[in-house]
């Protein structure tokens, strides 16, 4: 299965918008099978024995086990640490992303090339005030961002509900933007650049969309087709059934992790571990929506929803 949105898919995992859902997929499969058996059976009986014992080996071993320790594919640049906008304020608003490559034999992330750029593995925590965001095109936020290479699943979630998740914590790894200026987080001060209780026990959970409740799909549905649907030109249909989800688990909003975000998968190349770009420049998607276990591909979520206290 082939896509021709990866670049579209891409720049929708970055936006900032202030209600996120989305996700999408065509799948074209063509099988062709032809089998053509001639069975010609010719039988001389004559008393002459001739023993000819011709015994040609020919071993074509063909590796398709990376060639590359997955750790070691590339090393991405650091994070801006920046300040767009003066004037302290106060985050009650929350966006999750999750983006990298995962190694199916050890459930661990790992940064990845494509076309020469390296992708990082993390995770992204986006604060914003959900009232700035709302009524103004230029608005505070923070980005958190959780360094989850080589981090096997720190984080256990009852399967087969969830396949993996990591504890994030307070502990980040870098920030970009407004970070120094946010004064608050849902109420709790931050002192000391020590963003605070929200985030002490802060995880994510990845999970099959069969285990996403129904009225988040209805809601994700209709983000999906009302605002993205003709902007992608795939169908609700299609990126439901061949993606995940991917939930936040923060206590500030109860004891069960809220499913957020879609999460697709795409190909690498097995032996380079690369993202597999083809010749027409698109990236295979793999289909990860009848899955037991994640396999080995390329990550990347797609928002669906923010979460907040300013409602």
């Amino acid at each position: 299965m082939t896509t021709s949105v990866w670049l579209v898919l891409a720049q929708l995992a970055c936006d900032k918008g202030s209600d996120s859902s989305g996700g999408g997929d065509a799948d074209a499969d063509t099988d062709t099978d032809s089998d053509t058996d001639t069975d010609t059976d010719t039988d001389t009986d004559t008393d002459t024995d001739t023993d000819t014992d011709t015994d040609t080996d020919t071993d074509t071993d063909t590796d398709t086990q990376p060639v590359k320790d997955p750790e070691a594919i590339c090393e991405p640049d650091a994070w801006d640490v920046e300040t767009s906008k003066s004037g302290t304020w106060k985050a009650d608003t929350i966006q999750l992303d999750l983006l990298g490559a995962l190694d199916e034999t050890a459930n661990t992330p790992f940064d990845t090339l494509i076309d020469d750029d390296c992708l990082g593995a993390y995770a992204r925590v986006t604060l914003f005030n959900y009232s700035e965001l709302s009524s103004s095109t230029s608005y505070h936020y923070c980005s958190l961002y959780y360094d989850l290479e080589g981090d096997a699943p720190s984080k256990s979630y009852a399967a087969p509900e969830y396949f993996l998740g990591w504890a994030l914590g307070a502990s980040v790894d870098g920030v970009e933007d407004d970070c120094d200026t946010m004064a608050a987080v849902f109420g709790h001060e931050i002192v000391s650049s020590d963003f605070g209780a929200p985030f002490r026990k802060l995880g994510i959970a990845v999970l099959p969309m069969s285990n996403v409740d129904v009225d988040t799909l209805t809601q994700w549905e209709k983000y999906w087709t009302g605002s993205l649907e003709t902007k992608t030109g795939l169908s609700w249909t299609d990126v439901s059934s061949m993606s995940a989800a991917v939930a936040i688990d923060i206590p500030e909003f109860g004891s069960t992790p809220i499913s957020m975000d879609l999460l697709l998968g795409y190909e690498l190349d097995p032996l380079s571990l690369e993202i597999a770009v083809d010749s027409g420049g698109d990236v295979p998607y793999v289909d990860i929506g009848s899955v037991t276990t994640l396999p080995t591909a390329y990550y990347q979520t797609i928002p669906m929803f923010i979460l907040g206290t300013g409602f």
